[in-house]
């Protein structure tokens, strides 16, 4: 670990990276270039090969401290280390791959300032596709568990600031998920912790090919963890439960593994009885594989065709 910072700074900036050297530069000056000046930046580089850590070693801003990885360890226990480092009172996360804007600390560090301050503050984001842009906020503030155990997004790493000493060790993340960390954070904390927001986009996330965590493979193994981390909660909740089963359905699909998506369709039709394309795939599933492949291909061709049948109908 190398790099000097303040004793105490008031926030801690937890970044982790992977083979990124091409975005670092934007997403760490991101950091730097914050309106709210006392911060550490915690760069866990997980053992990168493409020159992350010569590039790191020319950055001569004292507040960003650097560790290094001798094997890669997950984005989610890259991020542990960092915590387990962190000085700040408050921490926030970014990626790198993503992009602060300048005021986004000071902002949301101002509704810290309460009487009865929440111990979570997120914000809206753009999401840049290739350079269009287009803002997204979530409104969470009302029963906020529930709505994001039924797909509340995005709210991504990169929007929260948390309060380390009103959430205690929920501020760390379940190293068993390849994917999904941040979505398993925010259920654990708004269980139990108060949240607010800035509506605003105080970020840019943005859209690329270059490597993801969240590919399909990983998409699929953290949704059974999801599954399996809050069956009670679930339990009290068919319909959200139903939604559940149907995206690792997808995920499974995706993957070729038809028996394995004709059981999880088969389990969300079980949950919700009255949703007719759950029962209708489930009815064709029990005739075989090979109906299901066929039906499952005509409700993907249904689904693409209705968005420009609506368009069509607008113009």
């Amino acid at each position: 670990m190398f790099g000097v910072t303040d004793p105490a700074p008031r926030v801690s900036v937890v970044l982790p990276t992977r083979n990124r050297v091409e975005f670092l530069p934007r997403s760490l000056g991101s950091v730097l270039n914050q309106t709210q000046r006392s911060l550490e930046c915690i760069v866990v580089d997980d053992a990168s090969t493409d020159g992350t850590m010569d590039w790191l070693a020319t950055v001569r801003d004292p507040r960003v401290r650097v560790v290094r990885t001798e094997e890669p360890i997950g984005a989610a226990a890259a991020r542990n280390r960092a915590i387990g480092l962190a000085a700040g009172r408050f921490v926030a996360f970014q990626d790198s791959d993503d992009e602060w804007l300048p005021d986004k600390l000071e902002r949301q560090l101002a509704l810290f300032v309460s009487a009865a301050p929440p111990a979570v503050v997120y914000c809206g984001l753009w999401i840049d596709r290739a350079g269009q842009r287009d803002r997204a906020f979530v409104e969470l503030r009302d029963d906020p568990f529930t709505r994001l155990l039924g797909y509340a997004g995005p709210v991504t790493t990169p929007a929260l600031v948390i309060d380390r000493d009103a959430v205690g060790e929920d501020l760390y993340f379940d190293d068993r998920l390849p994917a999904m960390q941040e979505y398993d954070l925010l259920l654990r904390l708004t269980r139990s912790h108060t949240i607010d927001c800035v509506e605003d986009p105080l970020y840019v996330w943005y859209q690329h090919q270059g490597p993801r965590v969240s590919d399909v493979a990983n998409q699929m193994h953290a949704r059974r963890v999801i599954l399996e981390k809050y069956a009670d909660d679930l339990a009290a909740r068919p319909a959200i439960a139903a939604h559940h089963w149907w995206r690792l359905a997808a995920a499974q699909r995706a993957l070729g593994d038809d028996a394995g998506a004709r059981e999880s369709v088969s389990r969300a039709a079980q949950l919700r009885r009255r949703q007719p394309r759950f029962r209708a795939l489930q009815a064709v599933g029990r005739l075989g594989l090979r109906p299901f492949d066929w039906a499952w291909r005509a409700q993907e061709h249904l689904e693409r065709w209705r968005p420009s049948r609506r368009a069509r109908r607008r113009g």
